[in-house]
């Protein structure tokens, strides 16, 4: 098993940062969303089964730390749009 460091050393602006980022590249890429509440969750659950996929190969198969903090704005993302309802 690999070590992985405790802090990333991302900041908070880092992050809003990274998730608006990633919200405008979603919505620009998928620009519809759905108005079914069920298909939405799941693309939010999907995002964060990348997430857990990402952070086992970090751990276990010497993948990489930026994968995880990658899936993790995407993942965080994908909650604002669902937040936001579209």
């Amino acid at each position: 098993m690999k070590e992985t460091r405790p802090f990333s050393g991302w900041t908070v602006d880092d992050i809003v940062l990274g998730i608006n980022q990633e919200l405008e590249r979603a919505r620009a890429k998928f620009p519809a969303w759905s108005d079914d509440l069920i298909h939405n969750a799941a693309i939010v659950v999907e995002e964060g089964g990348e997430l857990l996929r990402a952070a086992l190969q970090c751990h276990y198969e010497d993948g990489a730390l930026e994968a995880c903090d990658k899936e993790a704005i995407q993942t965080a993302a994908m909650c604002f749009r669902f937040l936001m309802g579209r």
